[in-house]
């Protein structure tokens, strides 16, 4: 059984920045991750946006969308492998599974169908969020996804929906639109990132009603019926419209399932949250 000071559950971002402050102060570290290292700031979609971006801004004209999903994907890989590479020169070990909390600082890593154990005086829990659904919105992996999802989807549809008014909601709006397609964005707040500055968020309705993204803000789904070709939707108010595709980014729930944190007196919240006590 590999030994360490500090083992690290997690490496997106966080889990990351949190090996490599343990190495500073001079511990031993592992690094577990279940999917890939990176998080969500090497996500595709993310990467996607910047050479969006990028093109706005030199303005040059957009190449079809399964082309620049390949060289999203492409880009995003090699950033994984640099950051591999980065880990293995700083003498982080990194190891590929699923980290759940066992007795007396055992820590045990599945992965393929095999089993590993380090130990760790020390462990970091980094494991991040997903999108919580929506009680009226519940996801089915087709025509109702989180944002997070979006470049699973295999044709760009030509009017999605997108719910929230988070970063990751204008950002997904943004995108779409910058694509072609026809943007809806529901939010039940009455304005975007309505934990920011006012005028901040009142420039971004400005910016968006600009490029023709139709914002419903201040409304509530309360109805869908799923068609063969689309989805119709009513709000509050009783505003009808249809959408090919939703996009959810919503309230979010820990990523702490199968950790074995209650088992090992980890409080958790309403949402899966950690409870600290600092």
């Amino acid at each position: 059984m590999k030994e360490f000071d500090v083992v690290v559950i997690g490496g997106g971002t966080a889990g990351i920045s949190a090996a490599r402050a343990a190495l500073e102060k001079g511990a031993t570290v592992g690094l577990v991750e279940m999917n890939r290292l990176g998080g969500f700031a090497l996500y595709p979609g993310m990467i996607l946006l910047q050479m969006l971006r990028d093109a706005t801004q030199r303005g040059a004209s957009l190449e079809p969308l399964n082309t620049l999903k390949a060289q999203a994907a492409e880009q995003s890989q090699h950033a994984l492998k640099g950051i591999e590479e980065s880990l293995q020169s700083e003498n982080i070990e990194y190891i590929q599974g699923k980290g759940r909390l066992g007795e007396g600082g055992r820590i045990q890593i599945s992965h393929d169908g095999e089993t590993t154990e380090w130990h760790a005086r020390k462990t970091v829990i980094a494991t991040g969020s997903l999108s919580k659904p929506i009680s009226t919105l519940p996801f089915d992996n087709h025509q109702i996804q989180p944002v997070e999802h979006l470049l699973e989807t295999l044709e760009l549809p030509s009017v999605p929906l997108v719910v929230g008014g988070d970063r990751a909601a204008l950002e997904t709006a943004y995108l779409l639109k910058s694509l072609g397609s026809k943007v809806f964005l529901v939010n039940d707040q009455t304005r975007l990132l309505s934990g920011q500055d006012p005028d901040l968020s009142g420039a971004l309705e400005q910016s968006f009603k600009k490029q023709k993204i139709k914002l419903l803000l201040g409304n509530r789904i309360v109805s869908i019926l799923k068609e063969d070709r689309g989805i119709q939707l009513t709000l509050e108010g009783g505003i009808k419209f249809s959408a090919e595709n939703i996009f959810i980014s919503a309230e979010r729930l820990g990523r702490t399932q199968d950790l074995g944190l209650r088992e090992a007196n980890v409080e958790l919240g309403s949402n899966s949250e950690i409870w600290v006590n600092e």
